[in-house]
Order: C-alpha cells, then structure tokens, then sequence
C-alpha cells in the first residue's frame, strides 16, 4: 500500500522479517512517510522485533547495504550474523508504570538503541537487561508480547487509540 488506511486510531506493527524485503519496503517512500507522519501526530503504535527493525532510520542486510526505513527510532538496526544473546522467554517490567508482561526475543539483527525503559529479566536464570522504548503512545522493542500475560496492557492499547479517535486525529 502507499499509505495507511484512512479512519485508523493506532498501529501494530507485529513481528516478521523487514530485511527481507527492505528495498521494496525502502522504496516505499509514501508509506514509511504515512507511518512517520501518524507516530507524529500521536497515534498509538506498538511495534515488536520486525515492526521494531521497521520503525529505524535504517536496516544493514545481511550484505551490508543499508536500507532507509520509517526513521522513528533513531538509530540503525544491522545483521549480526548469529542469534542474538537476548534470546528466549522473559518478563518484562515498564520502568513507569511497573505493568509487567511476558513475551520473548529470538533475532539476528541488532538495534544501536535497544531502548531502556523496561527491564527484561529471562526467569529461568533471573539475568536482566534494559530494552524497550515506552512513551505515552508507544510501546518499541525486539520482545514479542504474550498480551494474555498482562491484559491490562492491551486495554490501554486499546484505551489510548480510543483518546487518538476522539482527539480528531484519525483523519491521516
């Protein structure tokens, strides 16, 4: 598509694999500007793994060419040619709200600003790290969420992108 659906009030941009189609989603420009323009008005928007790597100023594929993305988060998300060490189950714990979920991270690509809003703790060795990065209206991170494990989470998902409709901003 070219930009996004008229009458929307948030964006979840879900997991999946960006490098592999990151010329055709680079060469996309009227949508990574669609996207860049809602989170700017902002729209509620949560992203995991893929969706994350989406909302970079860039991707480095496996060859090492550099692909232009949404440019939300400031930074470049490049292959690391092995699994990534922060792999596996974890809770994650909102350093500002103290609103915990579970989710897990499994990738090969690397982010220079993970985000440090939450702390995510692997529960079969208690190992902790920072990661995410949580605004009034976003929510960005390599994790895939286990909504079930926190459904308060996604009722302010939901509760937020209600507020987005009402402010008359969902006319992008």
């Amino acid at each position: 598509d070219s930009k996004l659906p008229e009458n929307i009030c948030g964006l979840l941009l879900g997991g999946g694999y960006p490098e592999n189609y990151a010329r055709e989603l680079s060469c996309n420009d009227s949508m990574r500007q669609s996207i860049a323009r809602a989170i700017q008005e902002n729209m509620p928007c949560l992203a995991e793994c893929g969706g994350f790597l989406y909302l970079h100023d860039a991707i480095t594929d496996i060859d090492g060419e550099e692909w232009a993305m949404v440019s939300v988060v400031h930074a470049t998300a490049a292959y690391q040619g092995k699994l990534q060490p922060r792999f596996g189950y974890i809770t994650l714990e909102d350093g500002q709200t103290g609103m915990q979920i579970r989710g897990h991270e499994f990738h090969y690509y690397d982010s220079e600003d993970n985000g440090a809003d939450c702390i995510a703790t692997k529960p079969s060795t208690g190992r902790n790290y920072p990661c995410i990065h949580v605004g009034e209206n976003h929510w960005y991170g390599f994790p895939h969420l286990y909504y079930p494990s926190c459904p308060e989470f996604a009722e302010r998902f939901v509760e937020n992108a209600k507020k987005f409709s009402k402010s008359g901003k969902d006319m992008l």
